[in-house]
């Protein structure tokens, strides 16, 4: 029947959406763990930036006691160190934003991750020709197409044998 054909279809469609909705799932994955690397990276290279900036401005108050310089020099190398911190946070921000969206994404948010290294692929071989026939059969989109071609079909079969359910209502 007609309604057994739709629910097919119906289907069909929520199977293509369900491969939709993985894929962006593991897109939205993969950028959390890169941004999450990234951003770690940052506030590593930041954190000894600014090691460094504080042993610059111990280094000109050193020498500003000695004589060897003046005011000017502390206050620059304070400012230095100062302009680094709000980029030190910032990072941190986007740290923790990456880890949250990350956790989500792998369905325990409250554990504490740790993103290191690289994502590895796994190496498959596969035989082409037989997989490729069978990705052509088992693909949703194109099932949804044949279904909807048969769906037609049988539509047209009904109106050339001039069929219709007939329905008696009584009132």
């Amino acid at each position: 029947p007609a309604s057994f054909r739709r629910g097919n279809i119906e289907v069909l469609i929520a199977q293509q959406r369900l491969n939709v909705a993985i894929v962006e799932q593991l897109h939205t994955t993969r950028v959390a763990f890169y941004t999450a690397l990234y951003d770690e990276s940052l506030r590593t290279l930041g954190e000894a930036q600014r090691e460094r900036l504080a042993q610059n401005v111990t280094t000109q108050s050193d020498r500003y006691r000695a004589g060897q310089s003046d005011r000017g020099a502390i206050t620059s190398a304070q400012l230095l160190e100062r302009e680094l911190e709000p980029r030190i946070h910032e990072v941190q921000r986007g740290y923790d934003g990456a880890i949250l969206a990350l956790a989500t994404a792998m369905g325990n948010a409250n554990e504490t991750i740790r993103p290191e290294g690289q994502l590895q692929f796994a190496r498959v071989n596969y035989d082409v020709a037989s997989e490729t026939s069978r990705a052509l059969s088992e693909r949703a989109d194109l099932q949804l197409a044949r279904l909807m071609v048969r769906a037609a079909e049988e539509d047209q079969r009904i109106i050339e044998a001039q069929y219709y359910p007939a329905l008696d209502a009584v009132v």
